[in-house]
């Protein structure tokens, strides 16, 4: 009895904990130095972590003789050949990334882009192109602004800042559909067969 209610209590916990949204935060800032700022946030902003990692100088790997390498698993080409091959491959991966895209929505997105050629006229005829575009951009619910820079120099300034939030409960039935699919199961048994 007790086994049940643990194994349902646990179902239950691991169902809230992706019902809780992940948050990717970015800033961009192209300009003279530019710089980047990526993090990832969860349980509405109590928890983070930044994605950018220090660059920190490699350390020497000492050299392993043929006799001392683990053995591993390789897979060749003729493996790869036949992943591709399989029927409904392609079909079940675009279902995944669409179901994935469909699990985030974007929260916040300001965009401030300066842009300009070497020469004036040719910076008029770019944005005189860019027009039609701009008009779609500012329906979105965002704030976008692109203007141009005439001052005789070629210019990119860009300050974009953003959140996209991803709801992982969305994206299980597409990752439940794509890893129980048949193509899956005929990638999981080309992959045991080469072993």
């Amino acid at each position: 009895m007790w086994g049940i209610v643990g194994l349902v209590s646990l179902i239950i916990l691991i169902i809230l904990v992706l019902c809780i949204p992940l948050d990717f935060f970015f800033q961009i800032n192209i300009s003279e130095s530019p710089s980047f700022k990526f993090r990832l946030l969860w349980l509405f902003g109590l928890v983070g972590k930044d994605l950018r990692k220090a660059r920190e100088k490699p350390e020497k790997k000492e050299k392993i003789s043929k006799d001392e390498q683990k053995p591993g698993r390789k897979i060749n080409t003729s493996s790869v050949y036949q992943i591709l091959k399989i029927k409904g491959l392609f079909n079940n991966l675009r279902r995944l990334v669409v179901g994935t895209f469909r699990s985030l929505s974007i929260k916040d997105l300001t965009a401030n882009i300066k842009l300009g050629l070497e020469n004036p006229a040719d910076t008029a005829i770019l944005f005189a192109f860019l027009g039609p575009l701009y008009y779609l951009l500012n329906k979105l619910p965002y704030e976008i602004n692109v203007s141009p820079s005439f001052d005789g120099d070629i210019n990119l300034e860009a300050y974009l800042h953003g959140v996209i939030r991803l709801w992982p409960i969305l994206i299980v039935p597409a990752l439940l559909r794509c890893i129980f699919s048949l193509p899956a199961l005929r990638i999981f048994k080309i992959l045991v067969l080469k072993r």
